[in-house]
């Protein structure tokens, strides 16, 4: 090992020294107002016979000795068995900067440098410390020692450092019982006697290996657009969104999938690229308990039918007992940041909790259920990148998920915006709570249901008709359609009809009608038999036209086979992605889907919301989200 220092032992001496500075005592009266003087105690360090010499040195027949003051050293260090954990346990965990402005001097809201630190598992001793008072006469002592031992009932904490990821900066200080009252076994003259009291405090201590610290060159994503060149080539040009192919890299390539609980809440469910959720790595299942969870003696329930009794009521005393179980299993316990516990399944697979005295697993923050095992867990992915400050606990201040609803991946401004939540039984789930904010304002009345007209009708798989009943069409509603009778369609005029003349020029005709109403299955009443035009076919059936082919363009200009006028009528149909509401007798066509106008309705038996957009609906969240079109903002 190279050498490294770090000072820790001498900053939990230091720390020590401060809790025994500022004490005062009182001298008398004086000064102009005759008031109290007080008079600070210094608190040096050193050993009775370091001390004794100074006094010797630094005090004549013509000097005051310089008491009262306060010693400290230490007196001994010892090994810690009892608060050893394992010593192999090594912890990750990422650190930002963050970013400094050298133009402004000052720290900014970006994030800067990045550092990923390797921890490992410290050492334990405990430290016994000696304090010695010194004074010339009872009263000062017993000023000092009054105001001293109230303090210590038994125990006052202490912190070493400011390292938010060191785990051991906090401990405390605990006065021992012996105290010695008075010694007087150092002779330092014959008129000013010392007095010394001497107190033993013990002070346990972790003393850390080195972390690895390195500066994390981490890439999170990686977007990569190719595009074809829009000038000759040699040109480093390009025509914006002109992309040929996009590759996205993500960490794990995880994908997730979403499934509604109601209107706000939904599960995230973390898959691998395959779209599967199960983890092939097999990687231990892991349950945390809550943080500084209930230990009473007697406590005990049973674990993967291990039967776990817990007889102490303090975190290192608790883990022993439930480890003193679990030799020759698959399962293990840690102490998992200084406060809580983590259960663990080195297998992978499922861990089953039962409480066997009532109350022993809510104690813990547990439940009496099967945690499933064998899947990706959201807590090892995110453990890389910071700490997941949940809902529950922070509301509107927890971590964000959020989901992309363009194909421009590097569009932010209308991402929906959710907050998460752990699962506490299944570590494979997420909660998200969205932000209603951020999701887009409906522009249509909700509809009732989606439904395929051509299966379904009132009182067919759906309620009988009541007025402002409202159905988004997956199919055509046929025209002799009886469970729905007649449609009406009132953007044609009048509610069932409209007439337009096709004008005959050479070979083509002019309809004068607005022919983006023509649809796939509308009848027409034509004069002009044997109308074709390419793809679109207009079959004749006597004086009945109807329009069969349904992927045929919607042209002004049809090829007819003779040069005369024809007139026809357009009778109203309901088709697939329209929108139909009943008005208490009819059922009327309330969105038409020829429409090139974005529209957002909800659907009242999902609680989801639909969006159109290029002629089709789509649920504006998706079940499946790929790399790249999920991010999260811990």
């Amino acid at each position: 090992m190279q050498y490294w220092y770090s000072e820790q032992i001498r900053n939990y001496r230091l720390q020590f020294i401060r809790a025994f500075g500022g004490f005062s005592v009182k001298t008398g009266r004086g000064g102009p107002n005759n008031t109290e003087q007080l008079l600070k105690v210094p608190c040096r360090y050193g050993d009775p016979s370091r001390i004794a010499a100074t006094i010797v040195r630094g005090n004549s027949e013509n000097k005051s000795l310089t008491v009262p003051f306060i010693t400290c050293f230490i007196s001994s260090l010892a090994m810690a068995p009892q608060r050893r954990q394992d010593p192999y346990f090594s912890k990750t965990v990422q650190v930002n900067e963050r970013k400094y402005d050298d133009q402004l001097q000052r720290y900014t809201n970006e994030i800067g440098n990045r550092y990923s630190v390797d921890m490992f598992m410290p050492v334990p001793y405990d430290i016994t410390m000696q304090v010695d008072i010194w004074t010339n006469n009872e009263d000062i002592k017993e000023q000092l020692l009054e105001q001293i031992l109230v303090l210590f009932n038994p125990t006052i904490n202490i912190q070493t450092s400011t390292n938010p990821i060191d785990w051991t900066v906090l401990t405390y200080i605990e006065l021992l019982e012996n105290i010695n009252w008075s010694s007087r076994s150092i002779p330092v003259g014959t008129d000013n006697p010392i007095d010394v009291a001497t107190l033993q405090f013990k002070l346990p201590i972790f003393i850390n290996p080195p972390a690895k610290v390195r500066k994390q060159t981490l890439i999170d994503e990686i977007i990569t657009n190719i595009v074809q060149g829009s000038k000759a080539p040699g040109a480093m040009e390009w025509t914006e969104y002109e992309f040929l192919a996009r590759s996205i890299v993500t960490p794990d390539e995880a994908q997730i999938r979403v499934t509604n609980l109601d209107a706000y809440t939904y599960t995230l469910r973390l898959c691998g690229p395959d779209g599967s959720p199960r983890d092939p790595n097999q990687s231990p299942t892991v349950v945390f308990a809550a943080q500084y969870p209930q230990f009473f003696t007697g406590q005990s329930f049973l674990w993967n039918n291990i039967t776990i009794t817990i007889t102490h009521t303090d975190l290192n005393g608790a883990l022993g007992d439930i480890r003193s179980s679990l030799v020759g299993s698959q399962l293990s316990c840690v102490i998992y940041n200084n406060t809580s516990l983590q259960f663990i399944e080195t297998s992978g697979g499922d861990m089953t909790f039962t409480d066997l005295v009532p109350g022993s697993l809510s104690a813990l923050g547990l439940e009496s259920t099967t945690y499933p095992g064998g899947n990706r867990a959201w807590w090892r992915l995110l453990q890389y990148y910071g700490q997941v400050k949940s809902y529950s606990q922070y509301g509107a201040n927890a971590s964000q998920l959020r989901l992309k609803t363009v194909d421009d991946i590097e569009q932010t401004n209308t991402d929906l915006v959710g907050w998460i939540d752990y699962d506490p039984v299944d570590q494979n789930i997420l909660y998200w709570i969205i932000d209603q904010q951020s999701f887009p304002a409906t522009t249509l009345p909700p509809i009732n249901a989606i439904v395929n007209p051509q299966n379904s009708g009132p009182n067919i798989n759906l309620p009988a008709a009541v007025s402002g009943q409202s159905y988004l069409l997956t199919e055509d509603i046929p025209v002799t359609s009886q469970a729905w009778g007649s449609i009406i369609n009132p953007l044609l005029a009048p509610a069932t009809t409209q007439t337009a003349t096709w004008q005959v020029d050479t070979s083509f005709i002019t309809l004068s009608a607005e022919n983006n109403l023509i649809k796939p299955g509308q009848l027409i009443n034509s004069q002009t038999p044997g109308i074709q035009s390419g793809s679109l076919v207009l079959s004749v059936s006597g004086t009945q036209v109807q329009i069969v082919n349904e992927n045929s363009p919607l042209s002004s200009n049809i090829t007819v086979s003779n040069s005369t006028f024809a007139t026809v009528n357009f009778y109203d149909v309901a088709t697939t992605n329209d929108i139909i509401t009943y008005d208490g007798v009819n059922w009327v066509v309330s969105f038409n889907s020829h429409s090139t106008t974005p529209q957002i309705v909800l659907n009242l038996t999902s609680n989801r919301l639909y969006k159109f957009n290029n002629g089709y609906w789509e649920p504006i969240i998706q079940n499946i989200y790929t790399p790249g079109y999920w991010t999260i903002a811990l």
